[in-house]
């Protein structure tokens, strides 16, 4: 997902990030819950660096235009 204009206002933005990290976090929890031969912990730091990115774009829609 890129930075670009938005029509439908912070509705439409935050249903856009919903659809693009939902799935990614999804396939990695899946990958941990699964793993085997890969280290969880570098899964968890990754779910945690998606899981804080999508949480600080959230957090930043007010200060967008739309």
């Amino acid at each position: 997902m890129t930075d670009s204009f938005w029509t439908g206002g912070p509705g439409a933005y935050a249903d856009g990030l919903r659809e693009h990290y939902r799935p990614r976090l999804d396939e990695l929890r899946k990958r941990r819950d699964d793993a085997d031969n890969i280290e969880p912990a570098e899964l968890d730091a990754e779910i945690e660096r998606l899981e804080a990115e999508y949480k600080s774009k959230l957090d930043s829609i007010d200060d967008c235009l739309f």
